[in-house]
């Protein structure tokens, strides 16, 4: 029986580091965790135990840590796809690298507006995220994206019309409280020629859509949000959103004789209603 290696990679995840911009009259912090994977292009690596193509994930490391110091100005776009580029060069037998940068901001702290501000306080979500994946040969794909952003409307939200089944619970609702926990990532047409201003304007499409838009559903609403960027960003050609519906169930407060006029809402995130979409840009 022959037993044959059809796939193999490894990198290093989670690399944290600290990145502070002070090249504004506000200085800028951010926390940001890096993952490198590298594929394929050494399976005598795994088959033989031969290492002489094998880039250390110490390497690794040090090599996210140095293009750093480099790029503490730039987006973590740009970072993302140097990062891709140095280890498609650094480790030359590897077919193919893909780097994504998780990062948050924080806060500056101040009550001068003008003042420069040098204290900051973290906030933990949503994250931005960035990710480049570079195939030898091929020009690099980009990606930007969020993750952790918690939505809420407490109206504009319906849920009718649904399939009837014998383990139906719930009533349909002409009006109800709606939350949703999302992560957004969106692909450019061109990573060589990304424009900075694409991730303000791509959130600023989510957060407008979801506020004006009548939601039937939280599968209807990823759909309409992912348009809203496309709609929104001329540069972008594809959008991949997941979430989860977070039940949001009012509070029986009638055993106290107290009444819930819409005031008080379970928040357990225990039990979610996950979903997934992608949309991209017709020929």
């Amino acid at each position: 029986m022959d037993i044959v290696l059809s796939e193999h990679g490894y990198g290093e995840s989670s690399i944290p580091l600290i990145l502070v911009s002070r090249s504004r009259h506000t200085d800028r912090v951010r926390r940001l965790s890096v993952d490198v994977r590298l594929a394929g292009g050494i399976p005598e690596v795994f088959t033989d135990g031969r290492n002489e193509h094998l880039l250390s994930t110490n390497a690794i490391s040090n090599a996210v840590y140095a293009l750093s110091a480099d790029h503490a100005d730039a987006e973590t776009e740009e970072f993302a796809l140097a990062l891709c580029r140095h280890f498609l060069v650094s480790s030359p037998s590897t077919e193919s690298v893909e780097v994504t940068v998780t990062a948050t901001e924080f806060a500056p702290m101040g009550h001068e507006e003008n003042s420069p501000r040098h204290s900051f306080r973290y906030i933990p979500a949503p994250r931005a995220t960035s990710r480049a994946v570079g195939h030898r040969g091929e020009n690099p794909c980009l990606w930007s994206g969020m993750s952790g952003l918690e939505l809420f409307k407490t109206t504009g939200s319906t849920f009718t019309g649904f399939r009837q089944d014998k383990y139906l619970t719930i009533q349909p609702f002409a009006d109800r409280v709606f939350g949703v926990e999302l992560t957004a990532e969106w692909q450019y047409r061109d990573a060589e020629r990304f424009d900075g201003s694409s991730r303000a304007r791509a959130q600023e499409a989510i957060h407008e859509e979801f506020a004006a838009h009548i939601s039937r559903s939280s599968q209807h609403t990823l759909h309409r949000l992912a348009e809203a960027v496309i709609g929104t960003c001329a540069e972008v050609c594809r959008v991949r959103m997941a979430g989860a519906h977070l039940t949001r169930g009012l509070v029986d407060l009638s055993p106290f004789h107290v009444d819930n006029p819409g005031i008080v809402y379970t928040a357990t995130e225990h039990q979610t209603s996950p979903l997934a979409i992608e949309v991209t840009v017709g020929a």
